[in-house]
């Protein structure tokens, strides 16, 4: 059995939910002493590290070594690992690693945060730190397909605003009506599409009530609105007020909608513009017999954010639909391949091809 693969098993026997990543950093640290890889920057968890007495290439490879919460007995089988962050995305951290100590020229530079699974402090940290590098592949869970692009995520707070009384007097503006009114319009929301991302969403995701109690009718409700967009806007309140717009036609009572305060970031869309970025992967992706074509990536990841300061694709081993379930795995093979395709595209980054 390849090193490789008992090393990510033993890194998912390692919780690191969010918030909870220490011994997974050590172990990290400890991984990059062994592998002959430098960490020449660290702060809070979120790391930059490269290859030992060579310099950088230019490319970075991106990704974090959080998860979501929830156990998973850790397996392994001929061709599929299992456990928790399996694909999302510590398969990608180890095959980042392994690319990055097999460089014999010039040295990718690694970039890894530790709390992408919440508010991506960690990447609007280290963005800053790279931003004179020349490209970017963030090792998100695609199936090793060449994603160019991905969704935009912000989170609303829409607060609806009515009487507080006793259950029992049962108030024509109780709250709760104009609640229906607006999850009656989110299923009917006009959401436009893009030919490459697909439909936008909006989707109610939690709602509290002021004060919760059984049996007094709230004078408030928060809901808060998860929104997916797939088109290009140059800014949040661009959005927004699109938002407001639409609710003002169903006339609710009382109400105000806002970017939620709490959250630190939001992400707009992305899109890889750069050419010559596209064609290195795609060359290096036939050289190694994998699909050339471009994809979309559904989900929304750091690559917005280094997005921002040079060009970004999204390209790693798992499945995006395995991240944060249940039975959450990894195909061996893609973990293998991955190592190869990045030493591949460093070369090529270097090469000026």
């Amino acid at each position: 059995m390849k090193k490789i693969i008992t090393d990510i098993v033993d890194f998912l026997n390692i919780n690191s939910n969010t918030g909870n990543t220490l011994e997974a950093l050590q172990w990290i640290k400890k991984k990059c002493n062994e592998l002959d890889i430098e960490i020449f920057f660290e702060q809070n968890g979120n790391i930059l590290a490269k290859k030992q007495n060579l310099a950088a290439s230019g490319l970075v490879l991106s990704g974090h070594y959080d998860t979501v919460k929830g156990d998973i007995k850790v397996e392994l089988t001929d061709d599929f690992i299992y456990g928790r962050g399996s694909s999302d995305m510590k398969s990608g951290v180890l095959s980042m690693l392994y690319a990055v100590s097999k460089a014999t020229i010039l040295s990718p530079v690694i970039a890894l945060t530790c709390d992408e699974e919440t508010d991506s402090s960690g990447a609007n940290l280290l963005k800053e730190m790279v931003k004179d590098y020349k490209y970017c592949i963030v090792c998100e869970p695609t199936s090793l397909k060449l994603c160019t692009a991905h969704r935009g995520r912000t989170v609303y707070k829409l607060v609806l605003k009515g009487e507080r009384v006793h259950a029992s007097v049962s108030p024509m503006n109780n709250v709760f009506y104009e609640l229906s009114k607006v999850l009656s319009f989110l299923k009917t929301f006009p959401n436009k599409k893009n030919d490459f991302l697909g439909l936008e969403t909006i989707t109610p995701v939690s709602v509290k009530s002021y004060p919760d109690i059984y049996n007094v009718t709230p004078d408030k409700l928060e809901l808060f609105i998860d929104r997916r967009k797939t088109t290009s806007i140059n800014n949040f309140e661009e959005d927004l007020e699109i938002i407001r717009n639409m609710f003002d036609k169903i006339n609710l009572k009382n109400y105000y909608i806002e970017i939620d305060p709490n959250r630190k970031f939001n992400t707009l869309s992305y899109f890889c513009k750069d050419k010559n970025f596209i064609n290195i992967a795609k060359k290096s992706m036939k050289n190694l017999k994998l699909d050339c074509n471009e994809y979309p990536f559904t989900a929304t990841c750091d690559g917005s954010f280094f997005g921002e300061k040079l060009p970004v694709l999204i390209l790693g081993p798992g499945d995006l639909s395995e991240a944060h379930t249940k039975n959450e795995k990894v195909n061996i093979e893609q973990i293998l391949k991955s190592v190869e395709l990045y030493l591949n595209i460093n070369k090529g980054v270097f090469n000026g091809l």
